[in-house]
């Protein structure tokens, strides 16, 4: 008898140090995998994507396609199947993309694109086969000729933009035909029922690598097309229930290899109550019994051996046998080695600090109770021995073999839509990548600039104005002119009296000559050039009529897609271009931005003259309460008063014009946003008040 029990006490230590040894072995086998496929392959494969999906999650459900819509790989479509167009997921995708039963393809707009299409397909309900296997037949329909790769991917995965390059490199450089990896539960809430699944599953997916007992994970999967073709994989899941298991079993009967990619574990949240872990657990292992036979006879003997070995030294003990503290002691420190390796592992495969603190949170489970969930993995195994009927996604199911699987029953209730469903990142980027397209050159002819408009530089300024002409009915008031710098030489010509204000289409068109160095015409009259605007950096001087100002908001003249804003136009500039809010009633500039200082290597541009009745730059009307610096004309030319602070005196390229002026602090100190740029554009400073009395900012 004592002979008896150290044989298998011996060949229960055996297997607990076997399992340890492939967890200590997996960071080493999956950086060997990654030199052997992370280098480019000689080839990248066109691949179809098929996602079975249903149901909508919040949080999960955008996160996933927007990862699946912006893979790095550089050719592939996407194919997503789903019972019925009412399914959340298809009403969500068939909004975001505009599309519906006669409509189902998207094509992306741009020509070398790494994503090509998004096909949605309705597959119908069935009542002879599992939902999801009817739903990725409907999908094979659509499959093309130029499909070289087919992979798949369940709905509920966590995958890096890499993952899909990193799956099919084995196709790709050709050392297998077909390829899988497999998931990590990752817990949301710290439940028993979360923690038990999490390490019952991670005990599984760090024993997979072996070719000869790999088996596919439908979650992520790829195979060749020609293995698919070979395969007919289409008449072959006819009728079944699992895909995965089905598509192992006969790749490895006609010699197959599976590779297991270590290095793309997908995390996958759960939050479950002991319910739906128990339900879960048994839908699993009952498709193992059912379509992989031999996996789970093994599974059963190994569970079973570690819990005869581990009750037998209990009893031993008990029984008062002291040589029996030998092998649990030795099992226990097998335990901790495996439990840091596991924790390596870990660390090695999800950077994420979220997911490694859930994770980290169970080691409590590895250091100290392996038995007890041992014992529950033997308990969920044991519970499928006679069971064929499971419920999957609200459907019953009886499994009757596995070419034949009968539907018993739905659930009745649809789920709709959730309020406040998100967008998809991956289409407003597109959007905002139309919208950030480069300008076309818009040329009007044909245009003249009059010999007595002074014009400063040849960039145009592309005012906001349509293409209606101003009222001509009476002139114009005069508005507040800017006060450009005086010229050290030759004034140019004033403007002369009133006439008929031209269109506004004129006038750009008179920016348009300038730019390309056209002659001069006395077309344009006086009244078109009656308030001056001063830039920072060399641009073209115009005055525009203030009707064309009052009309801007609903009028446009851009050539690329407009901003959502109406009360926008462009400057252009030496740096590029940039859109600037501008209020439908403001003729003139605050002091500061009129007198913006210009960089010191640069020559001072030639200004334009006023109109006659300008003010002096002594007499400029500033907003009460706000004070310009006094100081001395610079080396760079006789310009406008300059504000006191710091931040205003730095180089500025532009300026925003903007409805109403910040009010100023109480403080001699330069507010916080005065030391800095705002992202979207360059504002104007206003000079502080020189009191040293306390700020009357809120505290």
């Amino acid at each position: 008898m004592e002979t008896f029990l150290f044989a298998l006490w011996g060949l229960w230590l055996f297997m607990i140090l076997f399992a340890a040894g492939r967890v200590v072995a997996f960071p080493m086998l999956r950086r060997w995998q990654d030199r052997r496929w992370g280098k480019p392959a000689p080839r990248q494969d066109a691949t179809a994507l098929i996602v079975a999906a249903k149901g909508f999650d919040l949080k999960a459900t955008p996160a996933f396609f927007d990862t699946l819509f912006t893979q790095d790989y550089p050719d592939y479509r996407l194919i997503i199947c789903f019972e019925t167009w009412q399914d959340p997921v298809a009403c969500w995708l068939a909004e975001q993309f505009d599309l519906n039963p006669d409509t189902p393809v998207w094509h992306h707009p741009e020509a070398g694109a790494n994503l090509r299409s998004v096909t949605l397909v309705g597959a119908g309900t069935t009542t002879n086969e599992g939902q999801k296997v009817h739903n990725q037949r409907a999908a094979f329909d659509l499959l093309e000729d130029g499909d070289r790769i087919v992979a798949f991917a369940d709905a509920d995965i966590l995958c890096s933009h890499d993952w899909l390059t990193r799956l099919v490199a084995p196709l790709n450089h050709g050392t297998h035909p077909l390829s899988t990896t497999y998931r990590w539960l990752v817990p949301q809430r710290p439940t028993s029922a979360n923690q038990f699944a999490s390490v019952i599953n991670a005990s599984i997916a760090t024993q997979g690598g072996s070719e000869h007992t790999n088996v596919l994970w439908g979650g992520s999967m790829a195979l060749t097309r020609h293995v698919f073709d070979t395969l007919q994989v289409p008449e072959l899941l006819r009728g079944a229930l699992n895909d995965d298991l089905r598509l192992s079993k006969a790749a490895r009967t006609a010699g197959f290899a599976i590779a297991f990619v270590r290095s793309i574990i997908l995390p996958t949240d759960i939050d479950f109550t002991w319910k739906t872990f128990l339900e879960f657990a048994k839908r699993q292992y009952t498709q193992v019994k059912i379509f992989s036979p031999i996996l789970y006879t093994g599974v059963n003997l190994l569970l079973g051996l570690y819990l005869v070995g581990f009750l037998s030294v209990i009893g031993a003990i008990i029984y008062g046998y002291f040589p029996a503290w030998i092998p649990l002691a030795a099992a226990y420190v097998i335990d901790q080695v495996r439990a840091i390796a596991r924790q390596q592992v870990i660390l090695s495969l999800f950077p994420s600090d979220v997911i490694r603190r859930r994770l980290f949170s169970l080691s409590w489970l590895e250091h100290m109770l392996t038995p007890v969930w041992m014992l529950l993995h033997w308990a969920i195994v044991a519970s499928t021995w006679t069971q064929r009927h499971i419920v999957w996604a609200g459907i019953h199911y009886e499994i009757i073999s596995k070419e034949k699987t009968k539907v018993l029953g739905r659930a009745d209730q649809i789920i709709p839509l959730p309020v406040g469903a998100p967008g998809l990142p991956f289409l407003l980027a597109l959007g905002d990548k139309a919208a950030t397209a480069p300008l076309t050159t818009l040329r009007v002819e044909p245009a003249v600039i009059p010999a007595t408009v002074g014009i400063e530089a040849v960039t145009p300024v592309a005012a906001a104005a349509a293409f209606v002409p101003a009222p001509a009915t009476e002139a114009s008031p005069e508005p507040e002119p800017l006060v450009a710098a005086e010229h050290t030489e030759a004034a140019e010509p004033a403007i002369p009296p009133a006439a008929e204000p031209a269109p506004p289409i004129e006038v750009f068109a008179a920016a348009d000559a300038a730019q390309e160095g056209e002659t001069a015409s006395p077309d344009l009259t006086a009244p078109d050039l009656s308030s001056a605007t001063r830039f920072a950096s060399p641009t073209l001087a115009l005055w525009a009529e203030p009707s064309i100002i009052d009309t801007a908001p609903s009028l446009q003249l851009w050539s690329r897609p407009p901003s959502k804003d109406p009360a926008r136009f462009l400057i252009t500039s030496r740096k590029g271009e940039r859109a600037h809010p501008l209020s439908p009633r403001q003729t003139s500039l605050p002091a500061t931005a009129r007198t913006s200082p210009h960089r010191s290597d640069r020559a001072p541009v030639a200004p334009a003259t006023p109109p006659p009745s300008a003010p002096t730059p002594s007499t400029i009307p500033l907003p009460t309460g706000h004070e310009t610096s006094r100081a001395s004309p610079t080396s760079l030319g006789n310009y406008p008063p300059t504000p006191r602070t710091l931040a205003a005196r730095r180089p500025q390229r532009g300026f925003i014009l903007t409805p109403q002026l910040p009010s100023p602090a109480l403080s001699s100190r330069p507010r916080p946003a005065a030391r800095s740029q705002p992202p979207g554009g360059l504002t104007y400073r206003v000079a502080r008040p020189t009191s040293r009395k306390p700020s009357a900012r809120p505290h």
